[in-house]
């Protein structure tokens, strides 16, 4: 089973220029790794800013289909997960009255979180970047990774 490593925070504050990173560095230890960049940055570029919680659902599947290409690799570095179109679907709609196509969405996106979720969590480790100086930040991630991967 391929091991999901996943650099979140964000935007503009180093995930895709850390993951490059780890994934040359993980090639030059001569392991099977494959990265995934972040689907929404193409499609935000391509069709611009998102309007509906049902382009989260959108944006979801496009992460999926670019992280499944990668089940062939021991190792998938992104700078994305799943999970996170249906946090944003819960931020975009707010408070506000929500129609049932509204609801339908984002209960499919809650379900497909938790699935995704549960079928990683085991065997993947998950990174958050928040607000950490980025070269402190990648000598910590360079440290515990190497750690991680000497323990299994």
């Amino acid at each position: 089973m391929t091991v999901r490593i996943a650099i979140l925070g964000g935007p503009r504050c180093g995930k895709t220029t850390l993951i490059q990173q780890l994934y040359v560095d993980m090639k030059i230890r001569d392991i099977n790794v494959g990265v995934a960049t972040e689907y929404s940055t193409d499609y935000l570029r391509d069709k611009g800013m998102i309007e509906s919680i049902s382009e989260q659902y959108g944006i979801y599947l496009g992460q999926l289909h670019l992280e499944k290409a990668l089940d062939g690799h021991e190792y998938a570095v992104t700078d994305y997960a799943t999970f996170v179109p249906y946090i944003y679907g819960r931020l975009m709609l707010g408070d506000k009255k929500r129609t049932k196509k509204e609801i339908e969405i984002l209960n499919d996106l809650y379900s497909l979180a938790i699935r995704d979720y549960l079928s990683t969590t085991i065997s993947s480790l998950y990174l958050v970047n928040l607000d950490i100086k980025k070269m402190e930040f990648v000598g910590r991630m360079k440290k515990l990774l190497k750690w991680w991967m000497m323990q299994s």
